[in-house]
């Protein structure tokens, strides 16, 4: 009895360890990280990107199936487009959701098929992709290894990447519901926001005019990208990958002759959301590693005709044209300058800095919807 007992103790034990090894491995990964090199060509190497995740939807209410791209960005959480998971008020059927993925029909050791609990979108879907974005909490966490890994979210206060290298990878889906069998990637630029008119020119949908919307350069065949397709960003001073985008509907033609722009969801317009929702945060970036997007000022010569000094001291003064403004002005001597905050932030009149509109009065939190499993 002795011995079976002392056998018992020194199991559980090296159990525990075990856990306790496992979970220490999970707390060291870093976001943005791949073990592989970036390599030329069009096909991805397995695990050059091993945040990319493998959805199978079945449409609700018919036979339809199709697949969407998702985003690791934390060993429970993936990132994908809301249409995906969505449609018409009615949650779409969830298949199978593959981390570590490349051939979607292949059976390897890297691939795990996981299972989710809760879907969470944005309420009220803009009908020109606004908002489009979803999060979907796994069961439980994911195993991270070479070809799973998340990626990093972008702070908010990040260079806008305008003309920038980014890469797209997925699957793709076709109009004739053919999907590739193995993961793809493309190489573009960030060419436009949504605020401006050439997404809108080139691409015949609109009008929209929305700081959450970019697009890529109309140059890329689109067979190798579709819906929750992630834009990858790899910082050379941080050697690490950002996610800047979540593609909506995709022009979707097999001959790569429609050369349009694809439309993206912006991460940073949504950080608050993902916050919420995922408990995930940007990483810590000095500011002198990276672009950022600099407060920028005006004379009185450019400023809106609404705002004046005349009786005001001289000092930080919110726009009082708005609740939740990224615009502030300062007054000096009588004279007063205009100062805009950076991408994804809004002025906090309390404290007088630009901080997370979650955590100023004014911003009304975006409303969502929380889809349970069970």
């Amino acid at each position: 009895m002795v011995k079976h007992f002392t056998f018992v103790q020194f199991y559980l034990h090296n159990l525990i360890i075990c856990l306790v090894l496992n979970r220490s491995q999970q707390q060291q990964v870093e976001c943005g990280r791949s073990k592989l090199p970036m390599e030329s060509g069009s096909e991805a190497e397995p695990g050059e990107f091993p945040w990319m995740v493998h959805l199978l939807i079945q449409q609700n209410g018919d036979d339809e199936w199709f697949s969407c791209s998702g985003t690791l960005i934390s060993d429970s959480h993936v990132l994908t487009a809301a249409q995906c998971v969505h449609k018409e008020n009615r949650l779409n059927s969830i298949s199978s959701i593959t981390l570590g993925a490349h051939g979607i029909r292949a059976d390897s050791n890297s691939m795990q098929i996981v299972d989710w609990k809760i879907i969470t979108i944005p309420a009220g879907l803009g009908h020109y992709m606004v908002n489009d974005i979803a999060v979907i909490t796994l069961t439980k966490p994911a195993y991270f290894t070479d070809h799973v890994q998340p990626i990093c979210l972008p702070p908010a206060r990040f260079y806008n990447y305008m003309n920038e290298s980014v890469v797209l990878t997925g699957w793709g889906q076709h109009n004739d519901s053919t999907t590739n069998l193995i993961l793809y990637k493309s190489d573009t630029v960030l060419s436009s926001f949504g605020t401006e008119d050439q997404c809108q020119k080139e691409t015949g949908i609109g009008p929209f005019s929305d700081e959450s919307i970019i697009c890529t350069h109309a140059s890329i065949c689109h067979r190798y990208v579709g819906s929750g397709t992630p834009m990858n960003h790899y910082n050379k001073e941080l050697d690490r990958w950002f996610v800047l985008g979540v593609a909506g509907k995709v022009d979707a033609s097999t001959d790569c002759q429609s050369n349009k722009p694809i439309l993206f969801t912006r991460v940073t317009s949504q950080l608050d959301f993902l916050l919420k929702h995922s408990d995930v945060t940007p990483p810590y970036v000095n500011d002198t590693t990276v672009k950022t997007t600099e407060a920028t000022t005006t004379t009185t010569t450019s400023k809106p005709p609404t705002f004046s000094c005349a009786g005001k001291l001289d000092g930080y003064h919110p726009d009082a044209s708005s609740s939740c403004s990224k615009t502030f002005y300062m007054c000096s001597h009588g004279r007063d300058y205009t100062f805009t905050c950076g991408e994804g932030l809004a002025y906090r009149t309390d404290i007088r800095v630009c901080d997370w509109p979650s955590n100023v009065a004014g911003c009304n939190p975006k409303n969502f919807i929380i889809i349970n499993k069970n």
